[in-house]
């Protein structure tokens, strides 16, 4: 009877925090591109809207200029999400509508996983769905819920490969360990940084140590890491006029533009935009220099 509740308790808060967040986004599925970061969400819509149209192959993906005359391959992330949704498409016909459901669909698998981590961390039916809806309704996650960034698919990876390490920590299962690799090998290939992850790995190897332990979860890791790392050890070197290879005091911009940039996120980006103050307009900073 009790598991029977906590089911009934689960369906009721997730069909209410899938309904909620529908309203809020239902009037922006049919709408193009826009907002903050455009021209991060278009290069990603480029890369879909190749791979339906011109080239399917996931090796190729596509801007929308061509490099130098010569063609428009752009190797940056692994376009793991980017590939899924064009084949989506290809079943289902291609729009905008059609793009931000299957970036719907990610998110909600997030807030689930989300769920599971909680649930597994705290076995608080109740606080672990309030923890969810903290989480799809936090300013940053819930403005990017529908839009196309490889970022979305990266943390819907990242929370899923916390909750089955999490479950080997607790069952000790290889399962539970292979799965936690996939994750974390998506989420690493969909965007690089996410690789730090890999760092809560490190830790328990070292708190429990054991010879053939150890063996076995560095093996399983860096066999699954090993596509991520492949894929970014051929196209990093292809990169130009980027900041991750250059560094950031190879940038060439002044002390007074770095200033800028400090001032506004510490003025706009924190307290007007990932918080969303509605007391104070992010237009009046840029008036004001």
């Amino acid at each position: 009877m009790q598991e029977i509740s906590k089911t009934k308790t689960g369906i009721f808060f997730f069909a209410v925090i899938l309904a909620t967040s529908v309203w809020f986004h239902w009037p922006q599925f049919s709408k193009d591109l826009i907002g903050i970061h455009l021209w991060r969400q278009a290069q990603t819509g480029w890369n879909i809207r190749n791979f339906y149209r011109h080239d399917f192959n996931i090796l190729n993906p596509r801007s929308c200029s061509f490099n130098g005359g010569n063609d428009n391959i752009y190797r940056n992330e692994f376009p793991v999400m980017q590939w899924m949704i064009a084949g989506t498409q290809k079943i289902f016909g291609e729009s905008v509508v059609e793009m931000r459901i299957c970036l719907f669909i990610i998110d909600l698998l997030s807030i689930f996983g989300m769920y599971s981590l909680l649930q597994l961390l705290f076995r608080n039916t109740l606080g672990s769905w309030m923890g969810a809806w903290v989480f799809c309704f936090s300013p940053l996650f819930f403005y990017y819920t529908i839009n196309p960034l490889p970022d979305n698919f990266a943390l819907c990876c990242s929370i899923w490969f916390l909750y089955f390490f999490f479950r080997f920590v607790e069952d000790q299962r290889s399962s539970s360990l292979i799965w936690s690799a996939v994750f974390l090998s998506l989420a690493t290939l969909a965007k690089l940084p996410f690789i730090i992850l890999a760092a809560g790995v490190g830790i328990y190897v070292l708190q429990k140590f054991n010879i053939k332990k150890t063996f076995k979860v560095v093996g399983i890791f860096m066999l699954f890491l090993l596509p991520p790392i492949s894929w970014y050890i051929w196209v990093i070197p292809t990169w130009s006029g980027n900041g991750i290879i250059t560094g950031m005091f190879k940038n060439g911009i002044s002390r007074k533009e770095v200033q800028d940039i400090l001032d506004y996120h510490f003025q706009v980006m924190f307290p007007t935009i990932l918080m969303k103050n509605p007391l104070q307009n992010p237009n009046n900073w840029l008036k004001q220099k």
